[in-house]
Parts: structure tokens; C-alpha cells; sequence
């Protein structure tokens, strides 16, 4: 039943697009929807909009399987380790539709990587895991 609703809350948010978009025009029956097919696509015209409606579906989806936090989770692991820690601190503070402790968590992730390693080490392989515990038993 889970996986049912999923598939249709991946299905439903490029449907509300497409209507908000097609309301946005201004415009009623084919030509609203070739109009907001074309504005969404942007340089790609309708195609580029039926592309793009198609990749929120994915996207979607993939939200609903993996859940929110544990996505932002991985993005910041991954940003961590190549941007500026003040950087990403600021753009947490800037997630105006998050609560504070989604965001305390984020920043914990950040300043210390909390959370990385269960997010992380799902894609390690065995050498690269003896490799980073030779590494961690370094000194200095």
C-alpha cells in the first residue's frame, strides 16, 4: 500500500505543475496546454516541458523512497568535504521550510559529520573501507 501511494504522489506533483502552469497562462483547452508545455520547457519548447515534468516525477519518487532529510543528509556529506563549512552553515539558515531541528542537524553534519558515515557507507566497498580505517589510525 506504501509503495501505491508513493507512485501516485510522484505522479500528482508534475500533474499540479502542469495545471498551475496552465492557469499561469492565461489560456484555456490545447493551446493552455501547449503554452505551459512550452514555458516549462523554457529553450526546449514542449518537448523541454514534457522532459521536465518527467524528471520531477523521478525526482519525486526518489524523495519518496529515500525521504527528505536523509537526501539533504547526503548532498551537505558530499558538499562538505569541497565547499566552505561557514558557506553551506549559511545556506542551512536560509531553509526557510525546514524546522530547527532538521536544520541543527544539518549543521551537524556539516561542522562534524554526523550522519555522513550511515549515508556514506552504504556505497563503500571493503578495500575502501580498510583503506579509510588505516587512515583513521594515522597519527596527526
Amino acid at each position: 500500500m506504501d509503495e501505491i501511494v508513493k507512485k501516485i504522489a510522484a505522479l500528482g506533483l508534475p500533474g499540479v505543475i502542469l495545471v498551475v502552469t496552465m492557469a499561469a497562462t492565461g489560456l484555456t483547452g490545447a493551446a493552455a496546454i501547449t503554452a505551459a508545455l512550452a514555458l516549462l520547457g523554457g529553450p526546449g519548447g514542449m518537448l523541454g516541458g514534457i522532459a521536465v515534468l518527467g524528471l520531477t516525477g523521478l525526482i519525486t519518487d526518489a524523495l519518496a523512497e529515500v525521504g527528505l532529510e536523509d537526501l539533504l543528509t547526503a548532498i551537505y556529506c558530499q558538499r562538505r568535504q569541497s565547499e566552505p563549512h561557514g558557506k553551506l552553515i549559511e545556506e542551512i539558515e536560509g531553509l526557510s521550510l525546514f524546522d530547527g531541528d532538521i536544520k541543527d542537524r544539518l549543521k551537524a553534519t556539516v561542522t562534524d559529520g554526523c550522519g555522513c558515515y550511515t549515508v556514506v557507507d552504504a556505497y563503500l566497498t571493503d578495500a575502501t573501507q580498510e583503506a579509510i580505517a588505516i587512515l583513521e589510525r594515522v597519527p596527526g
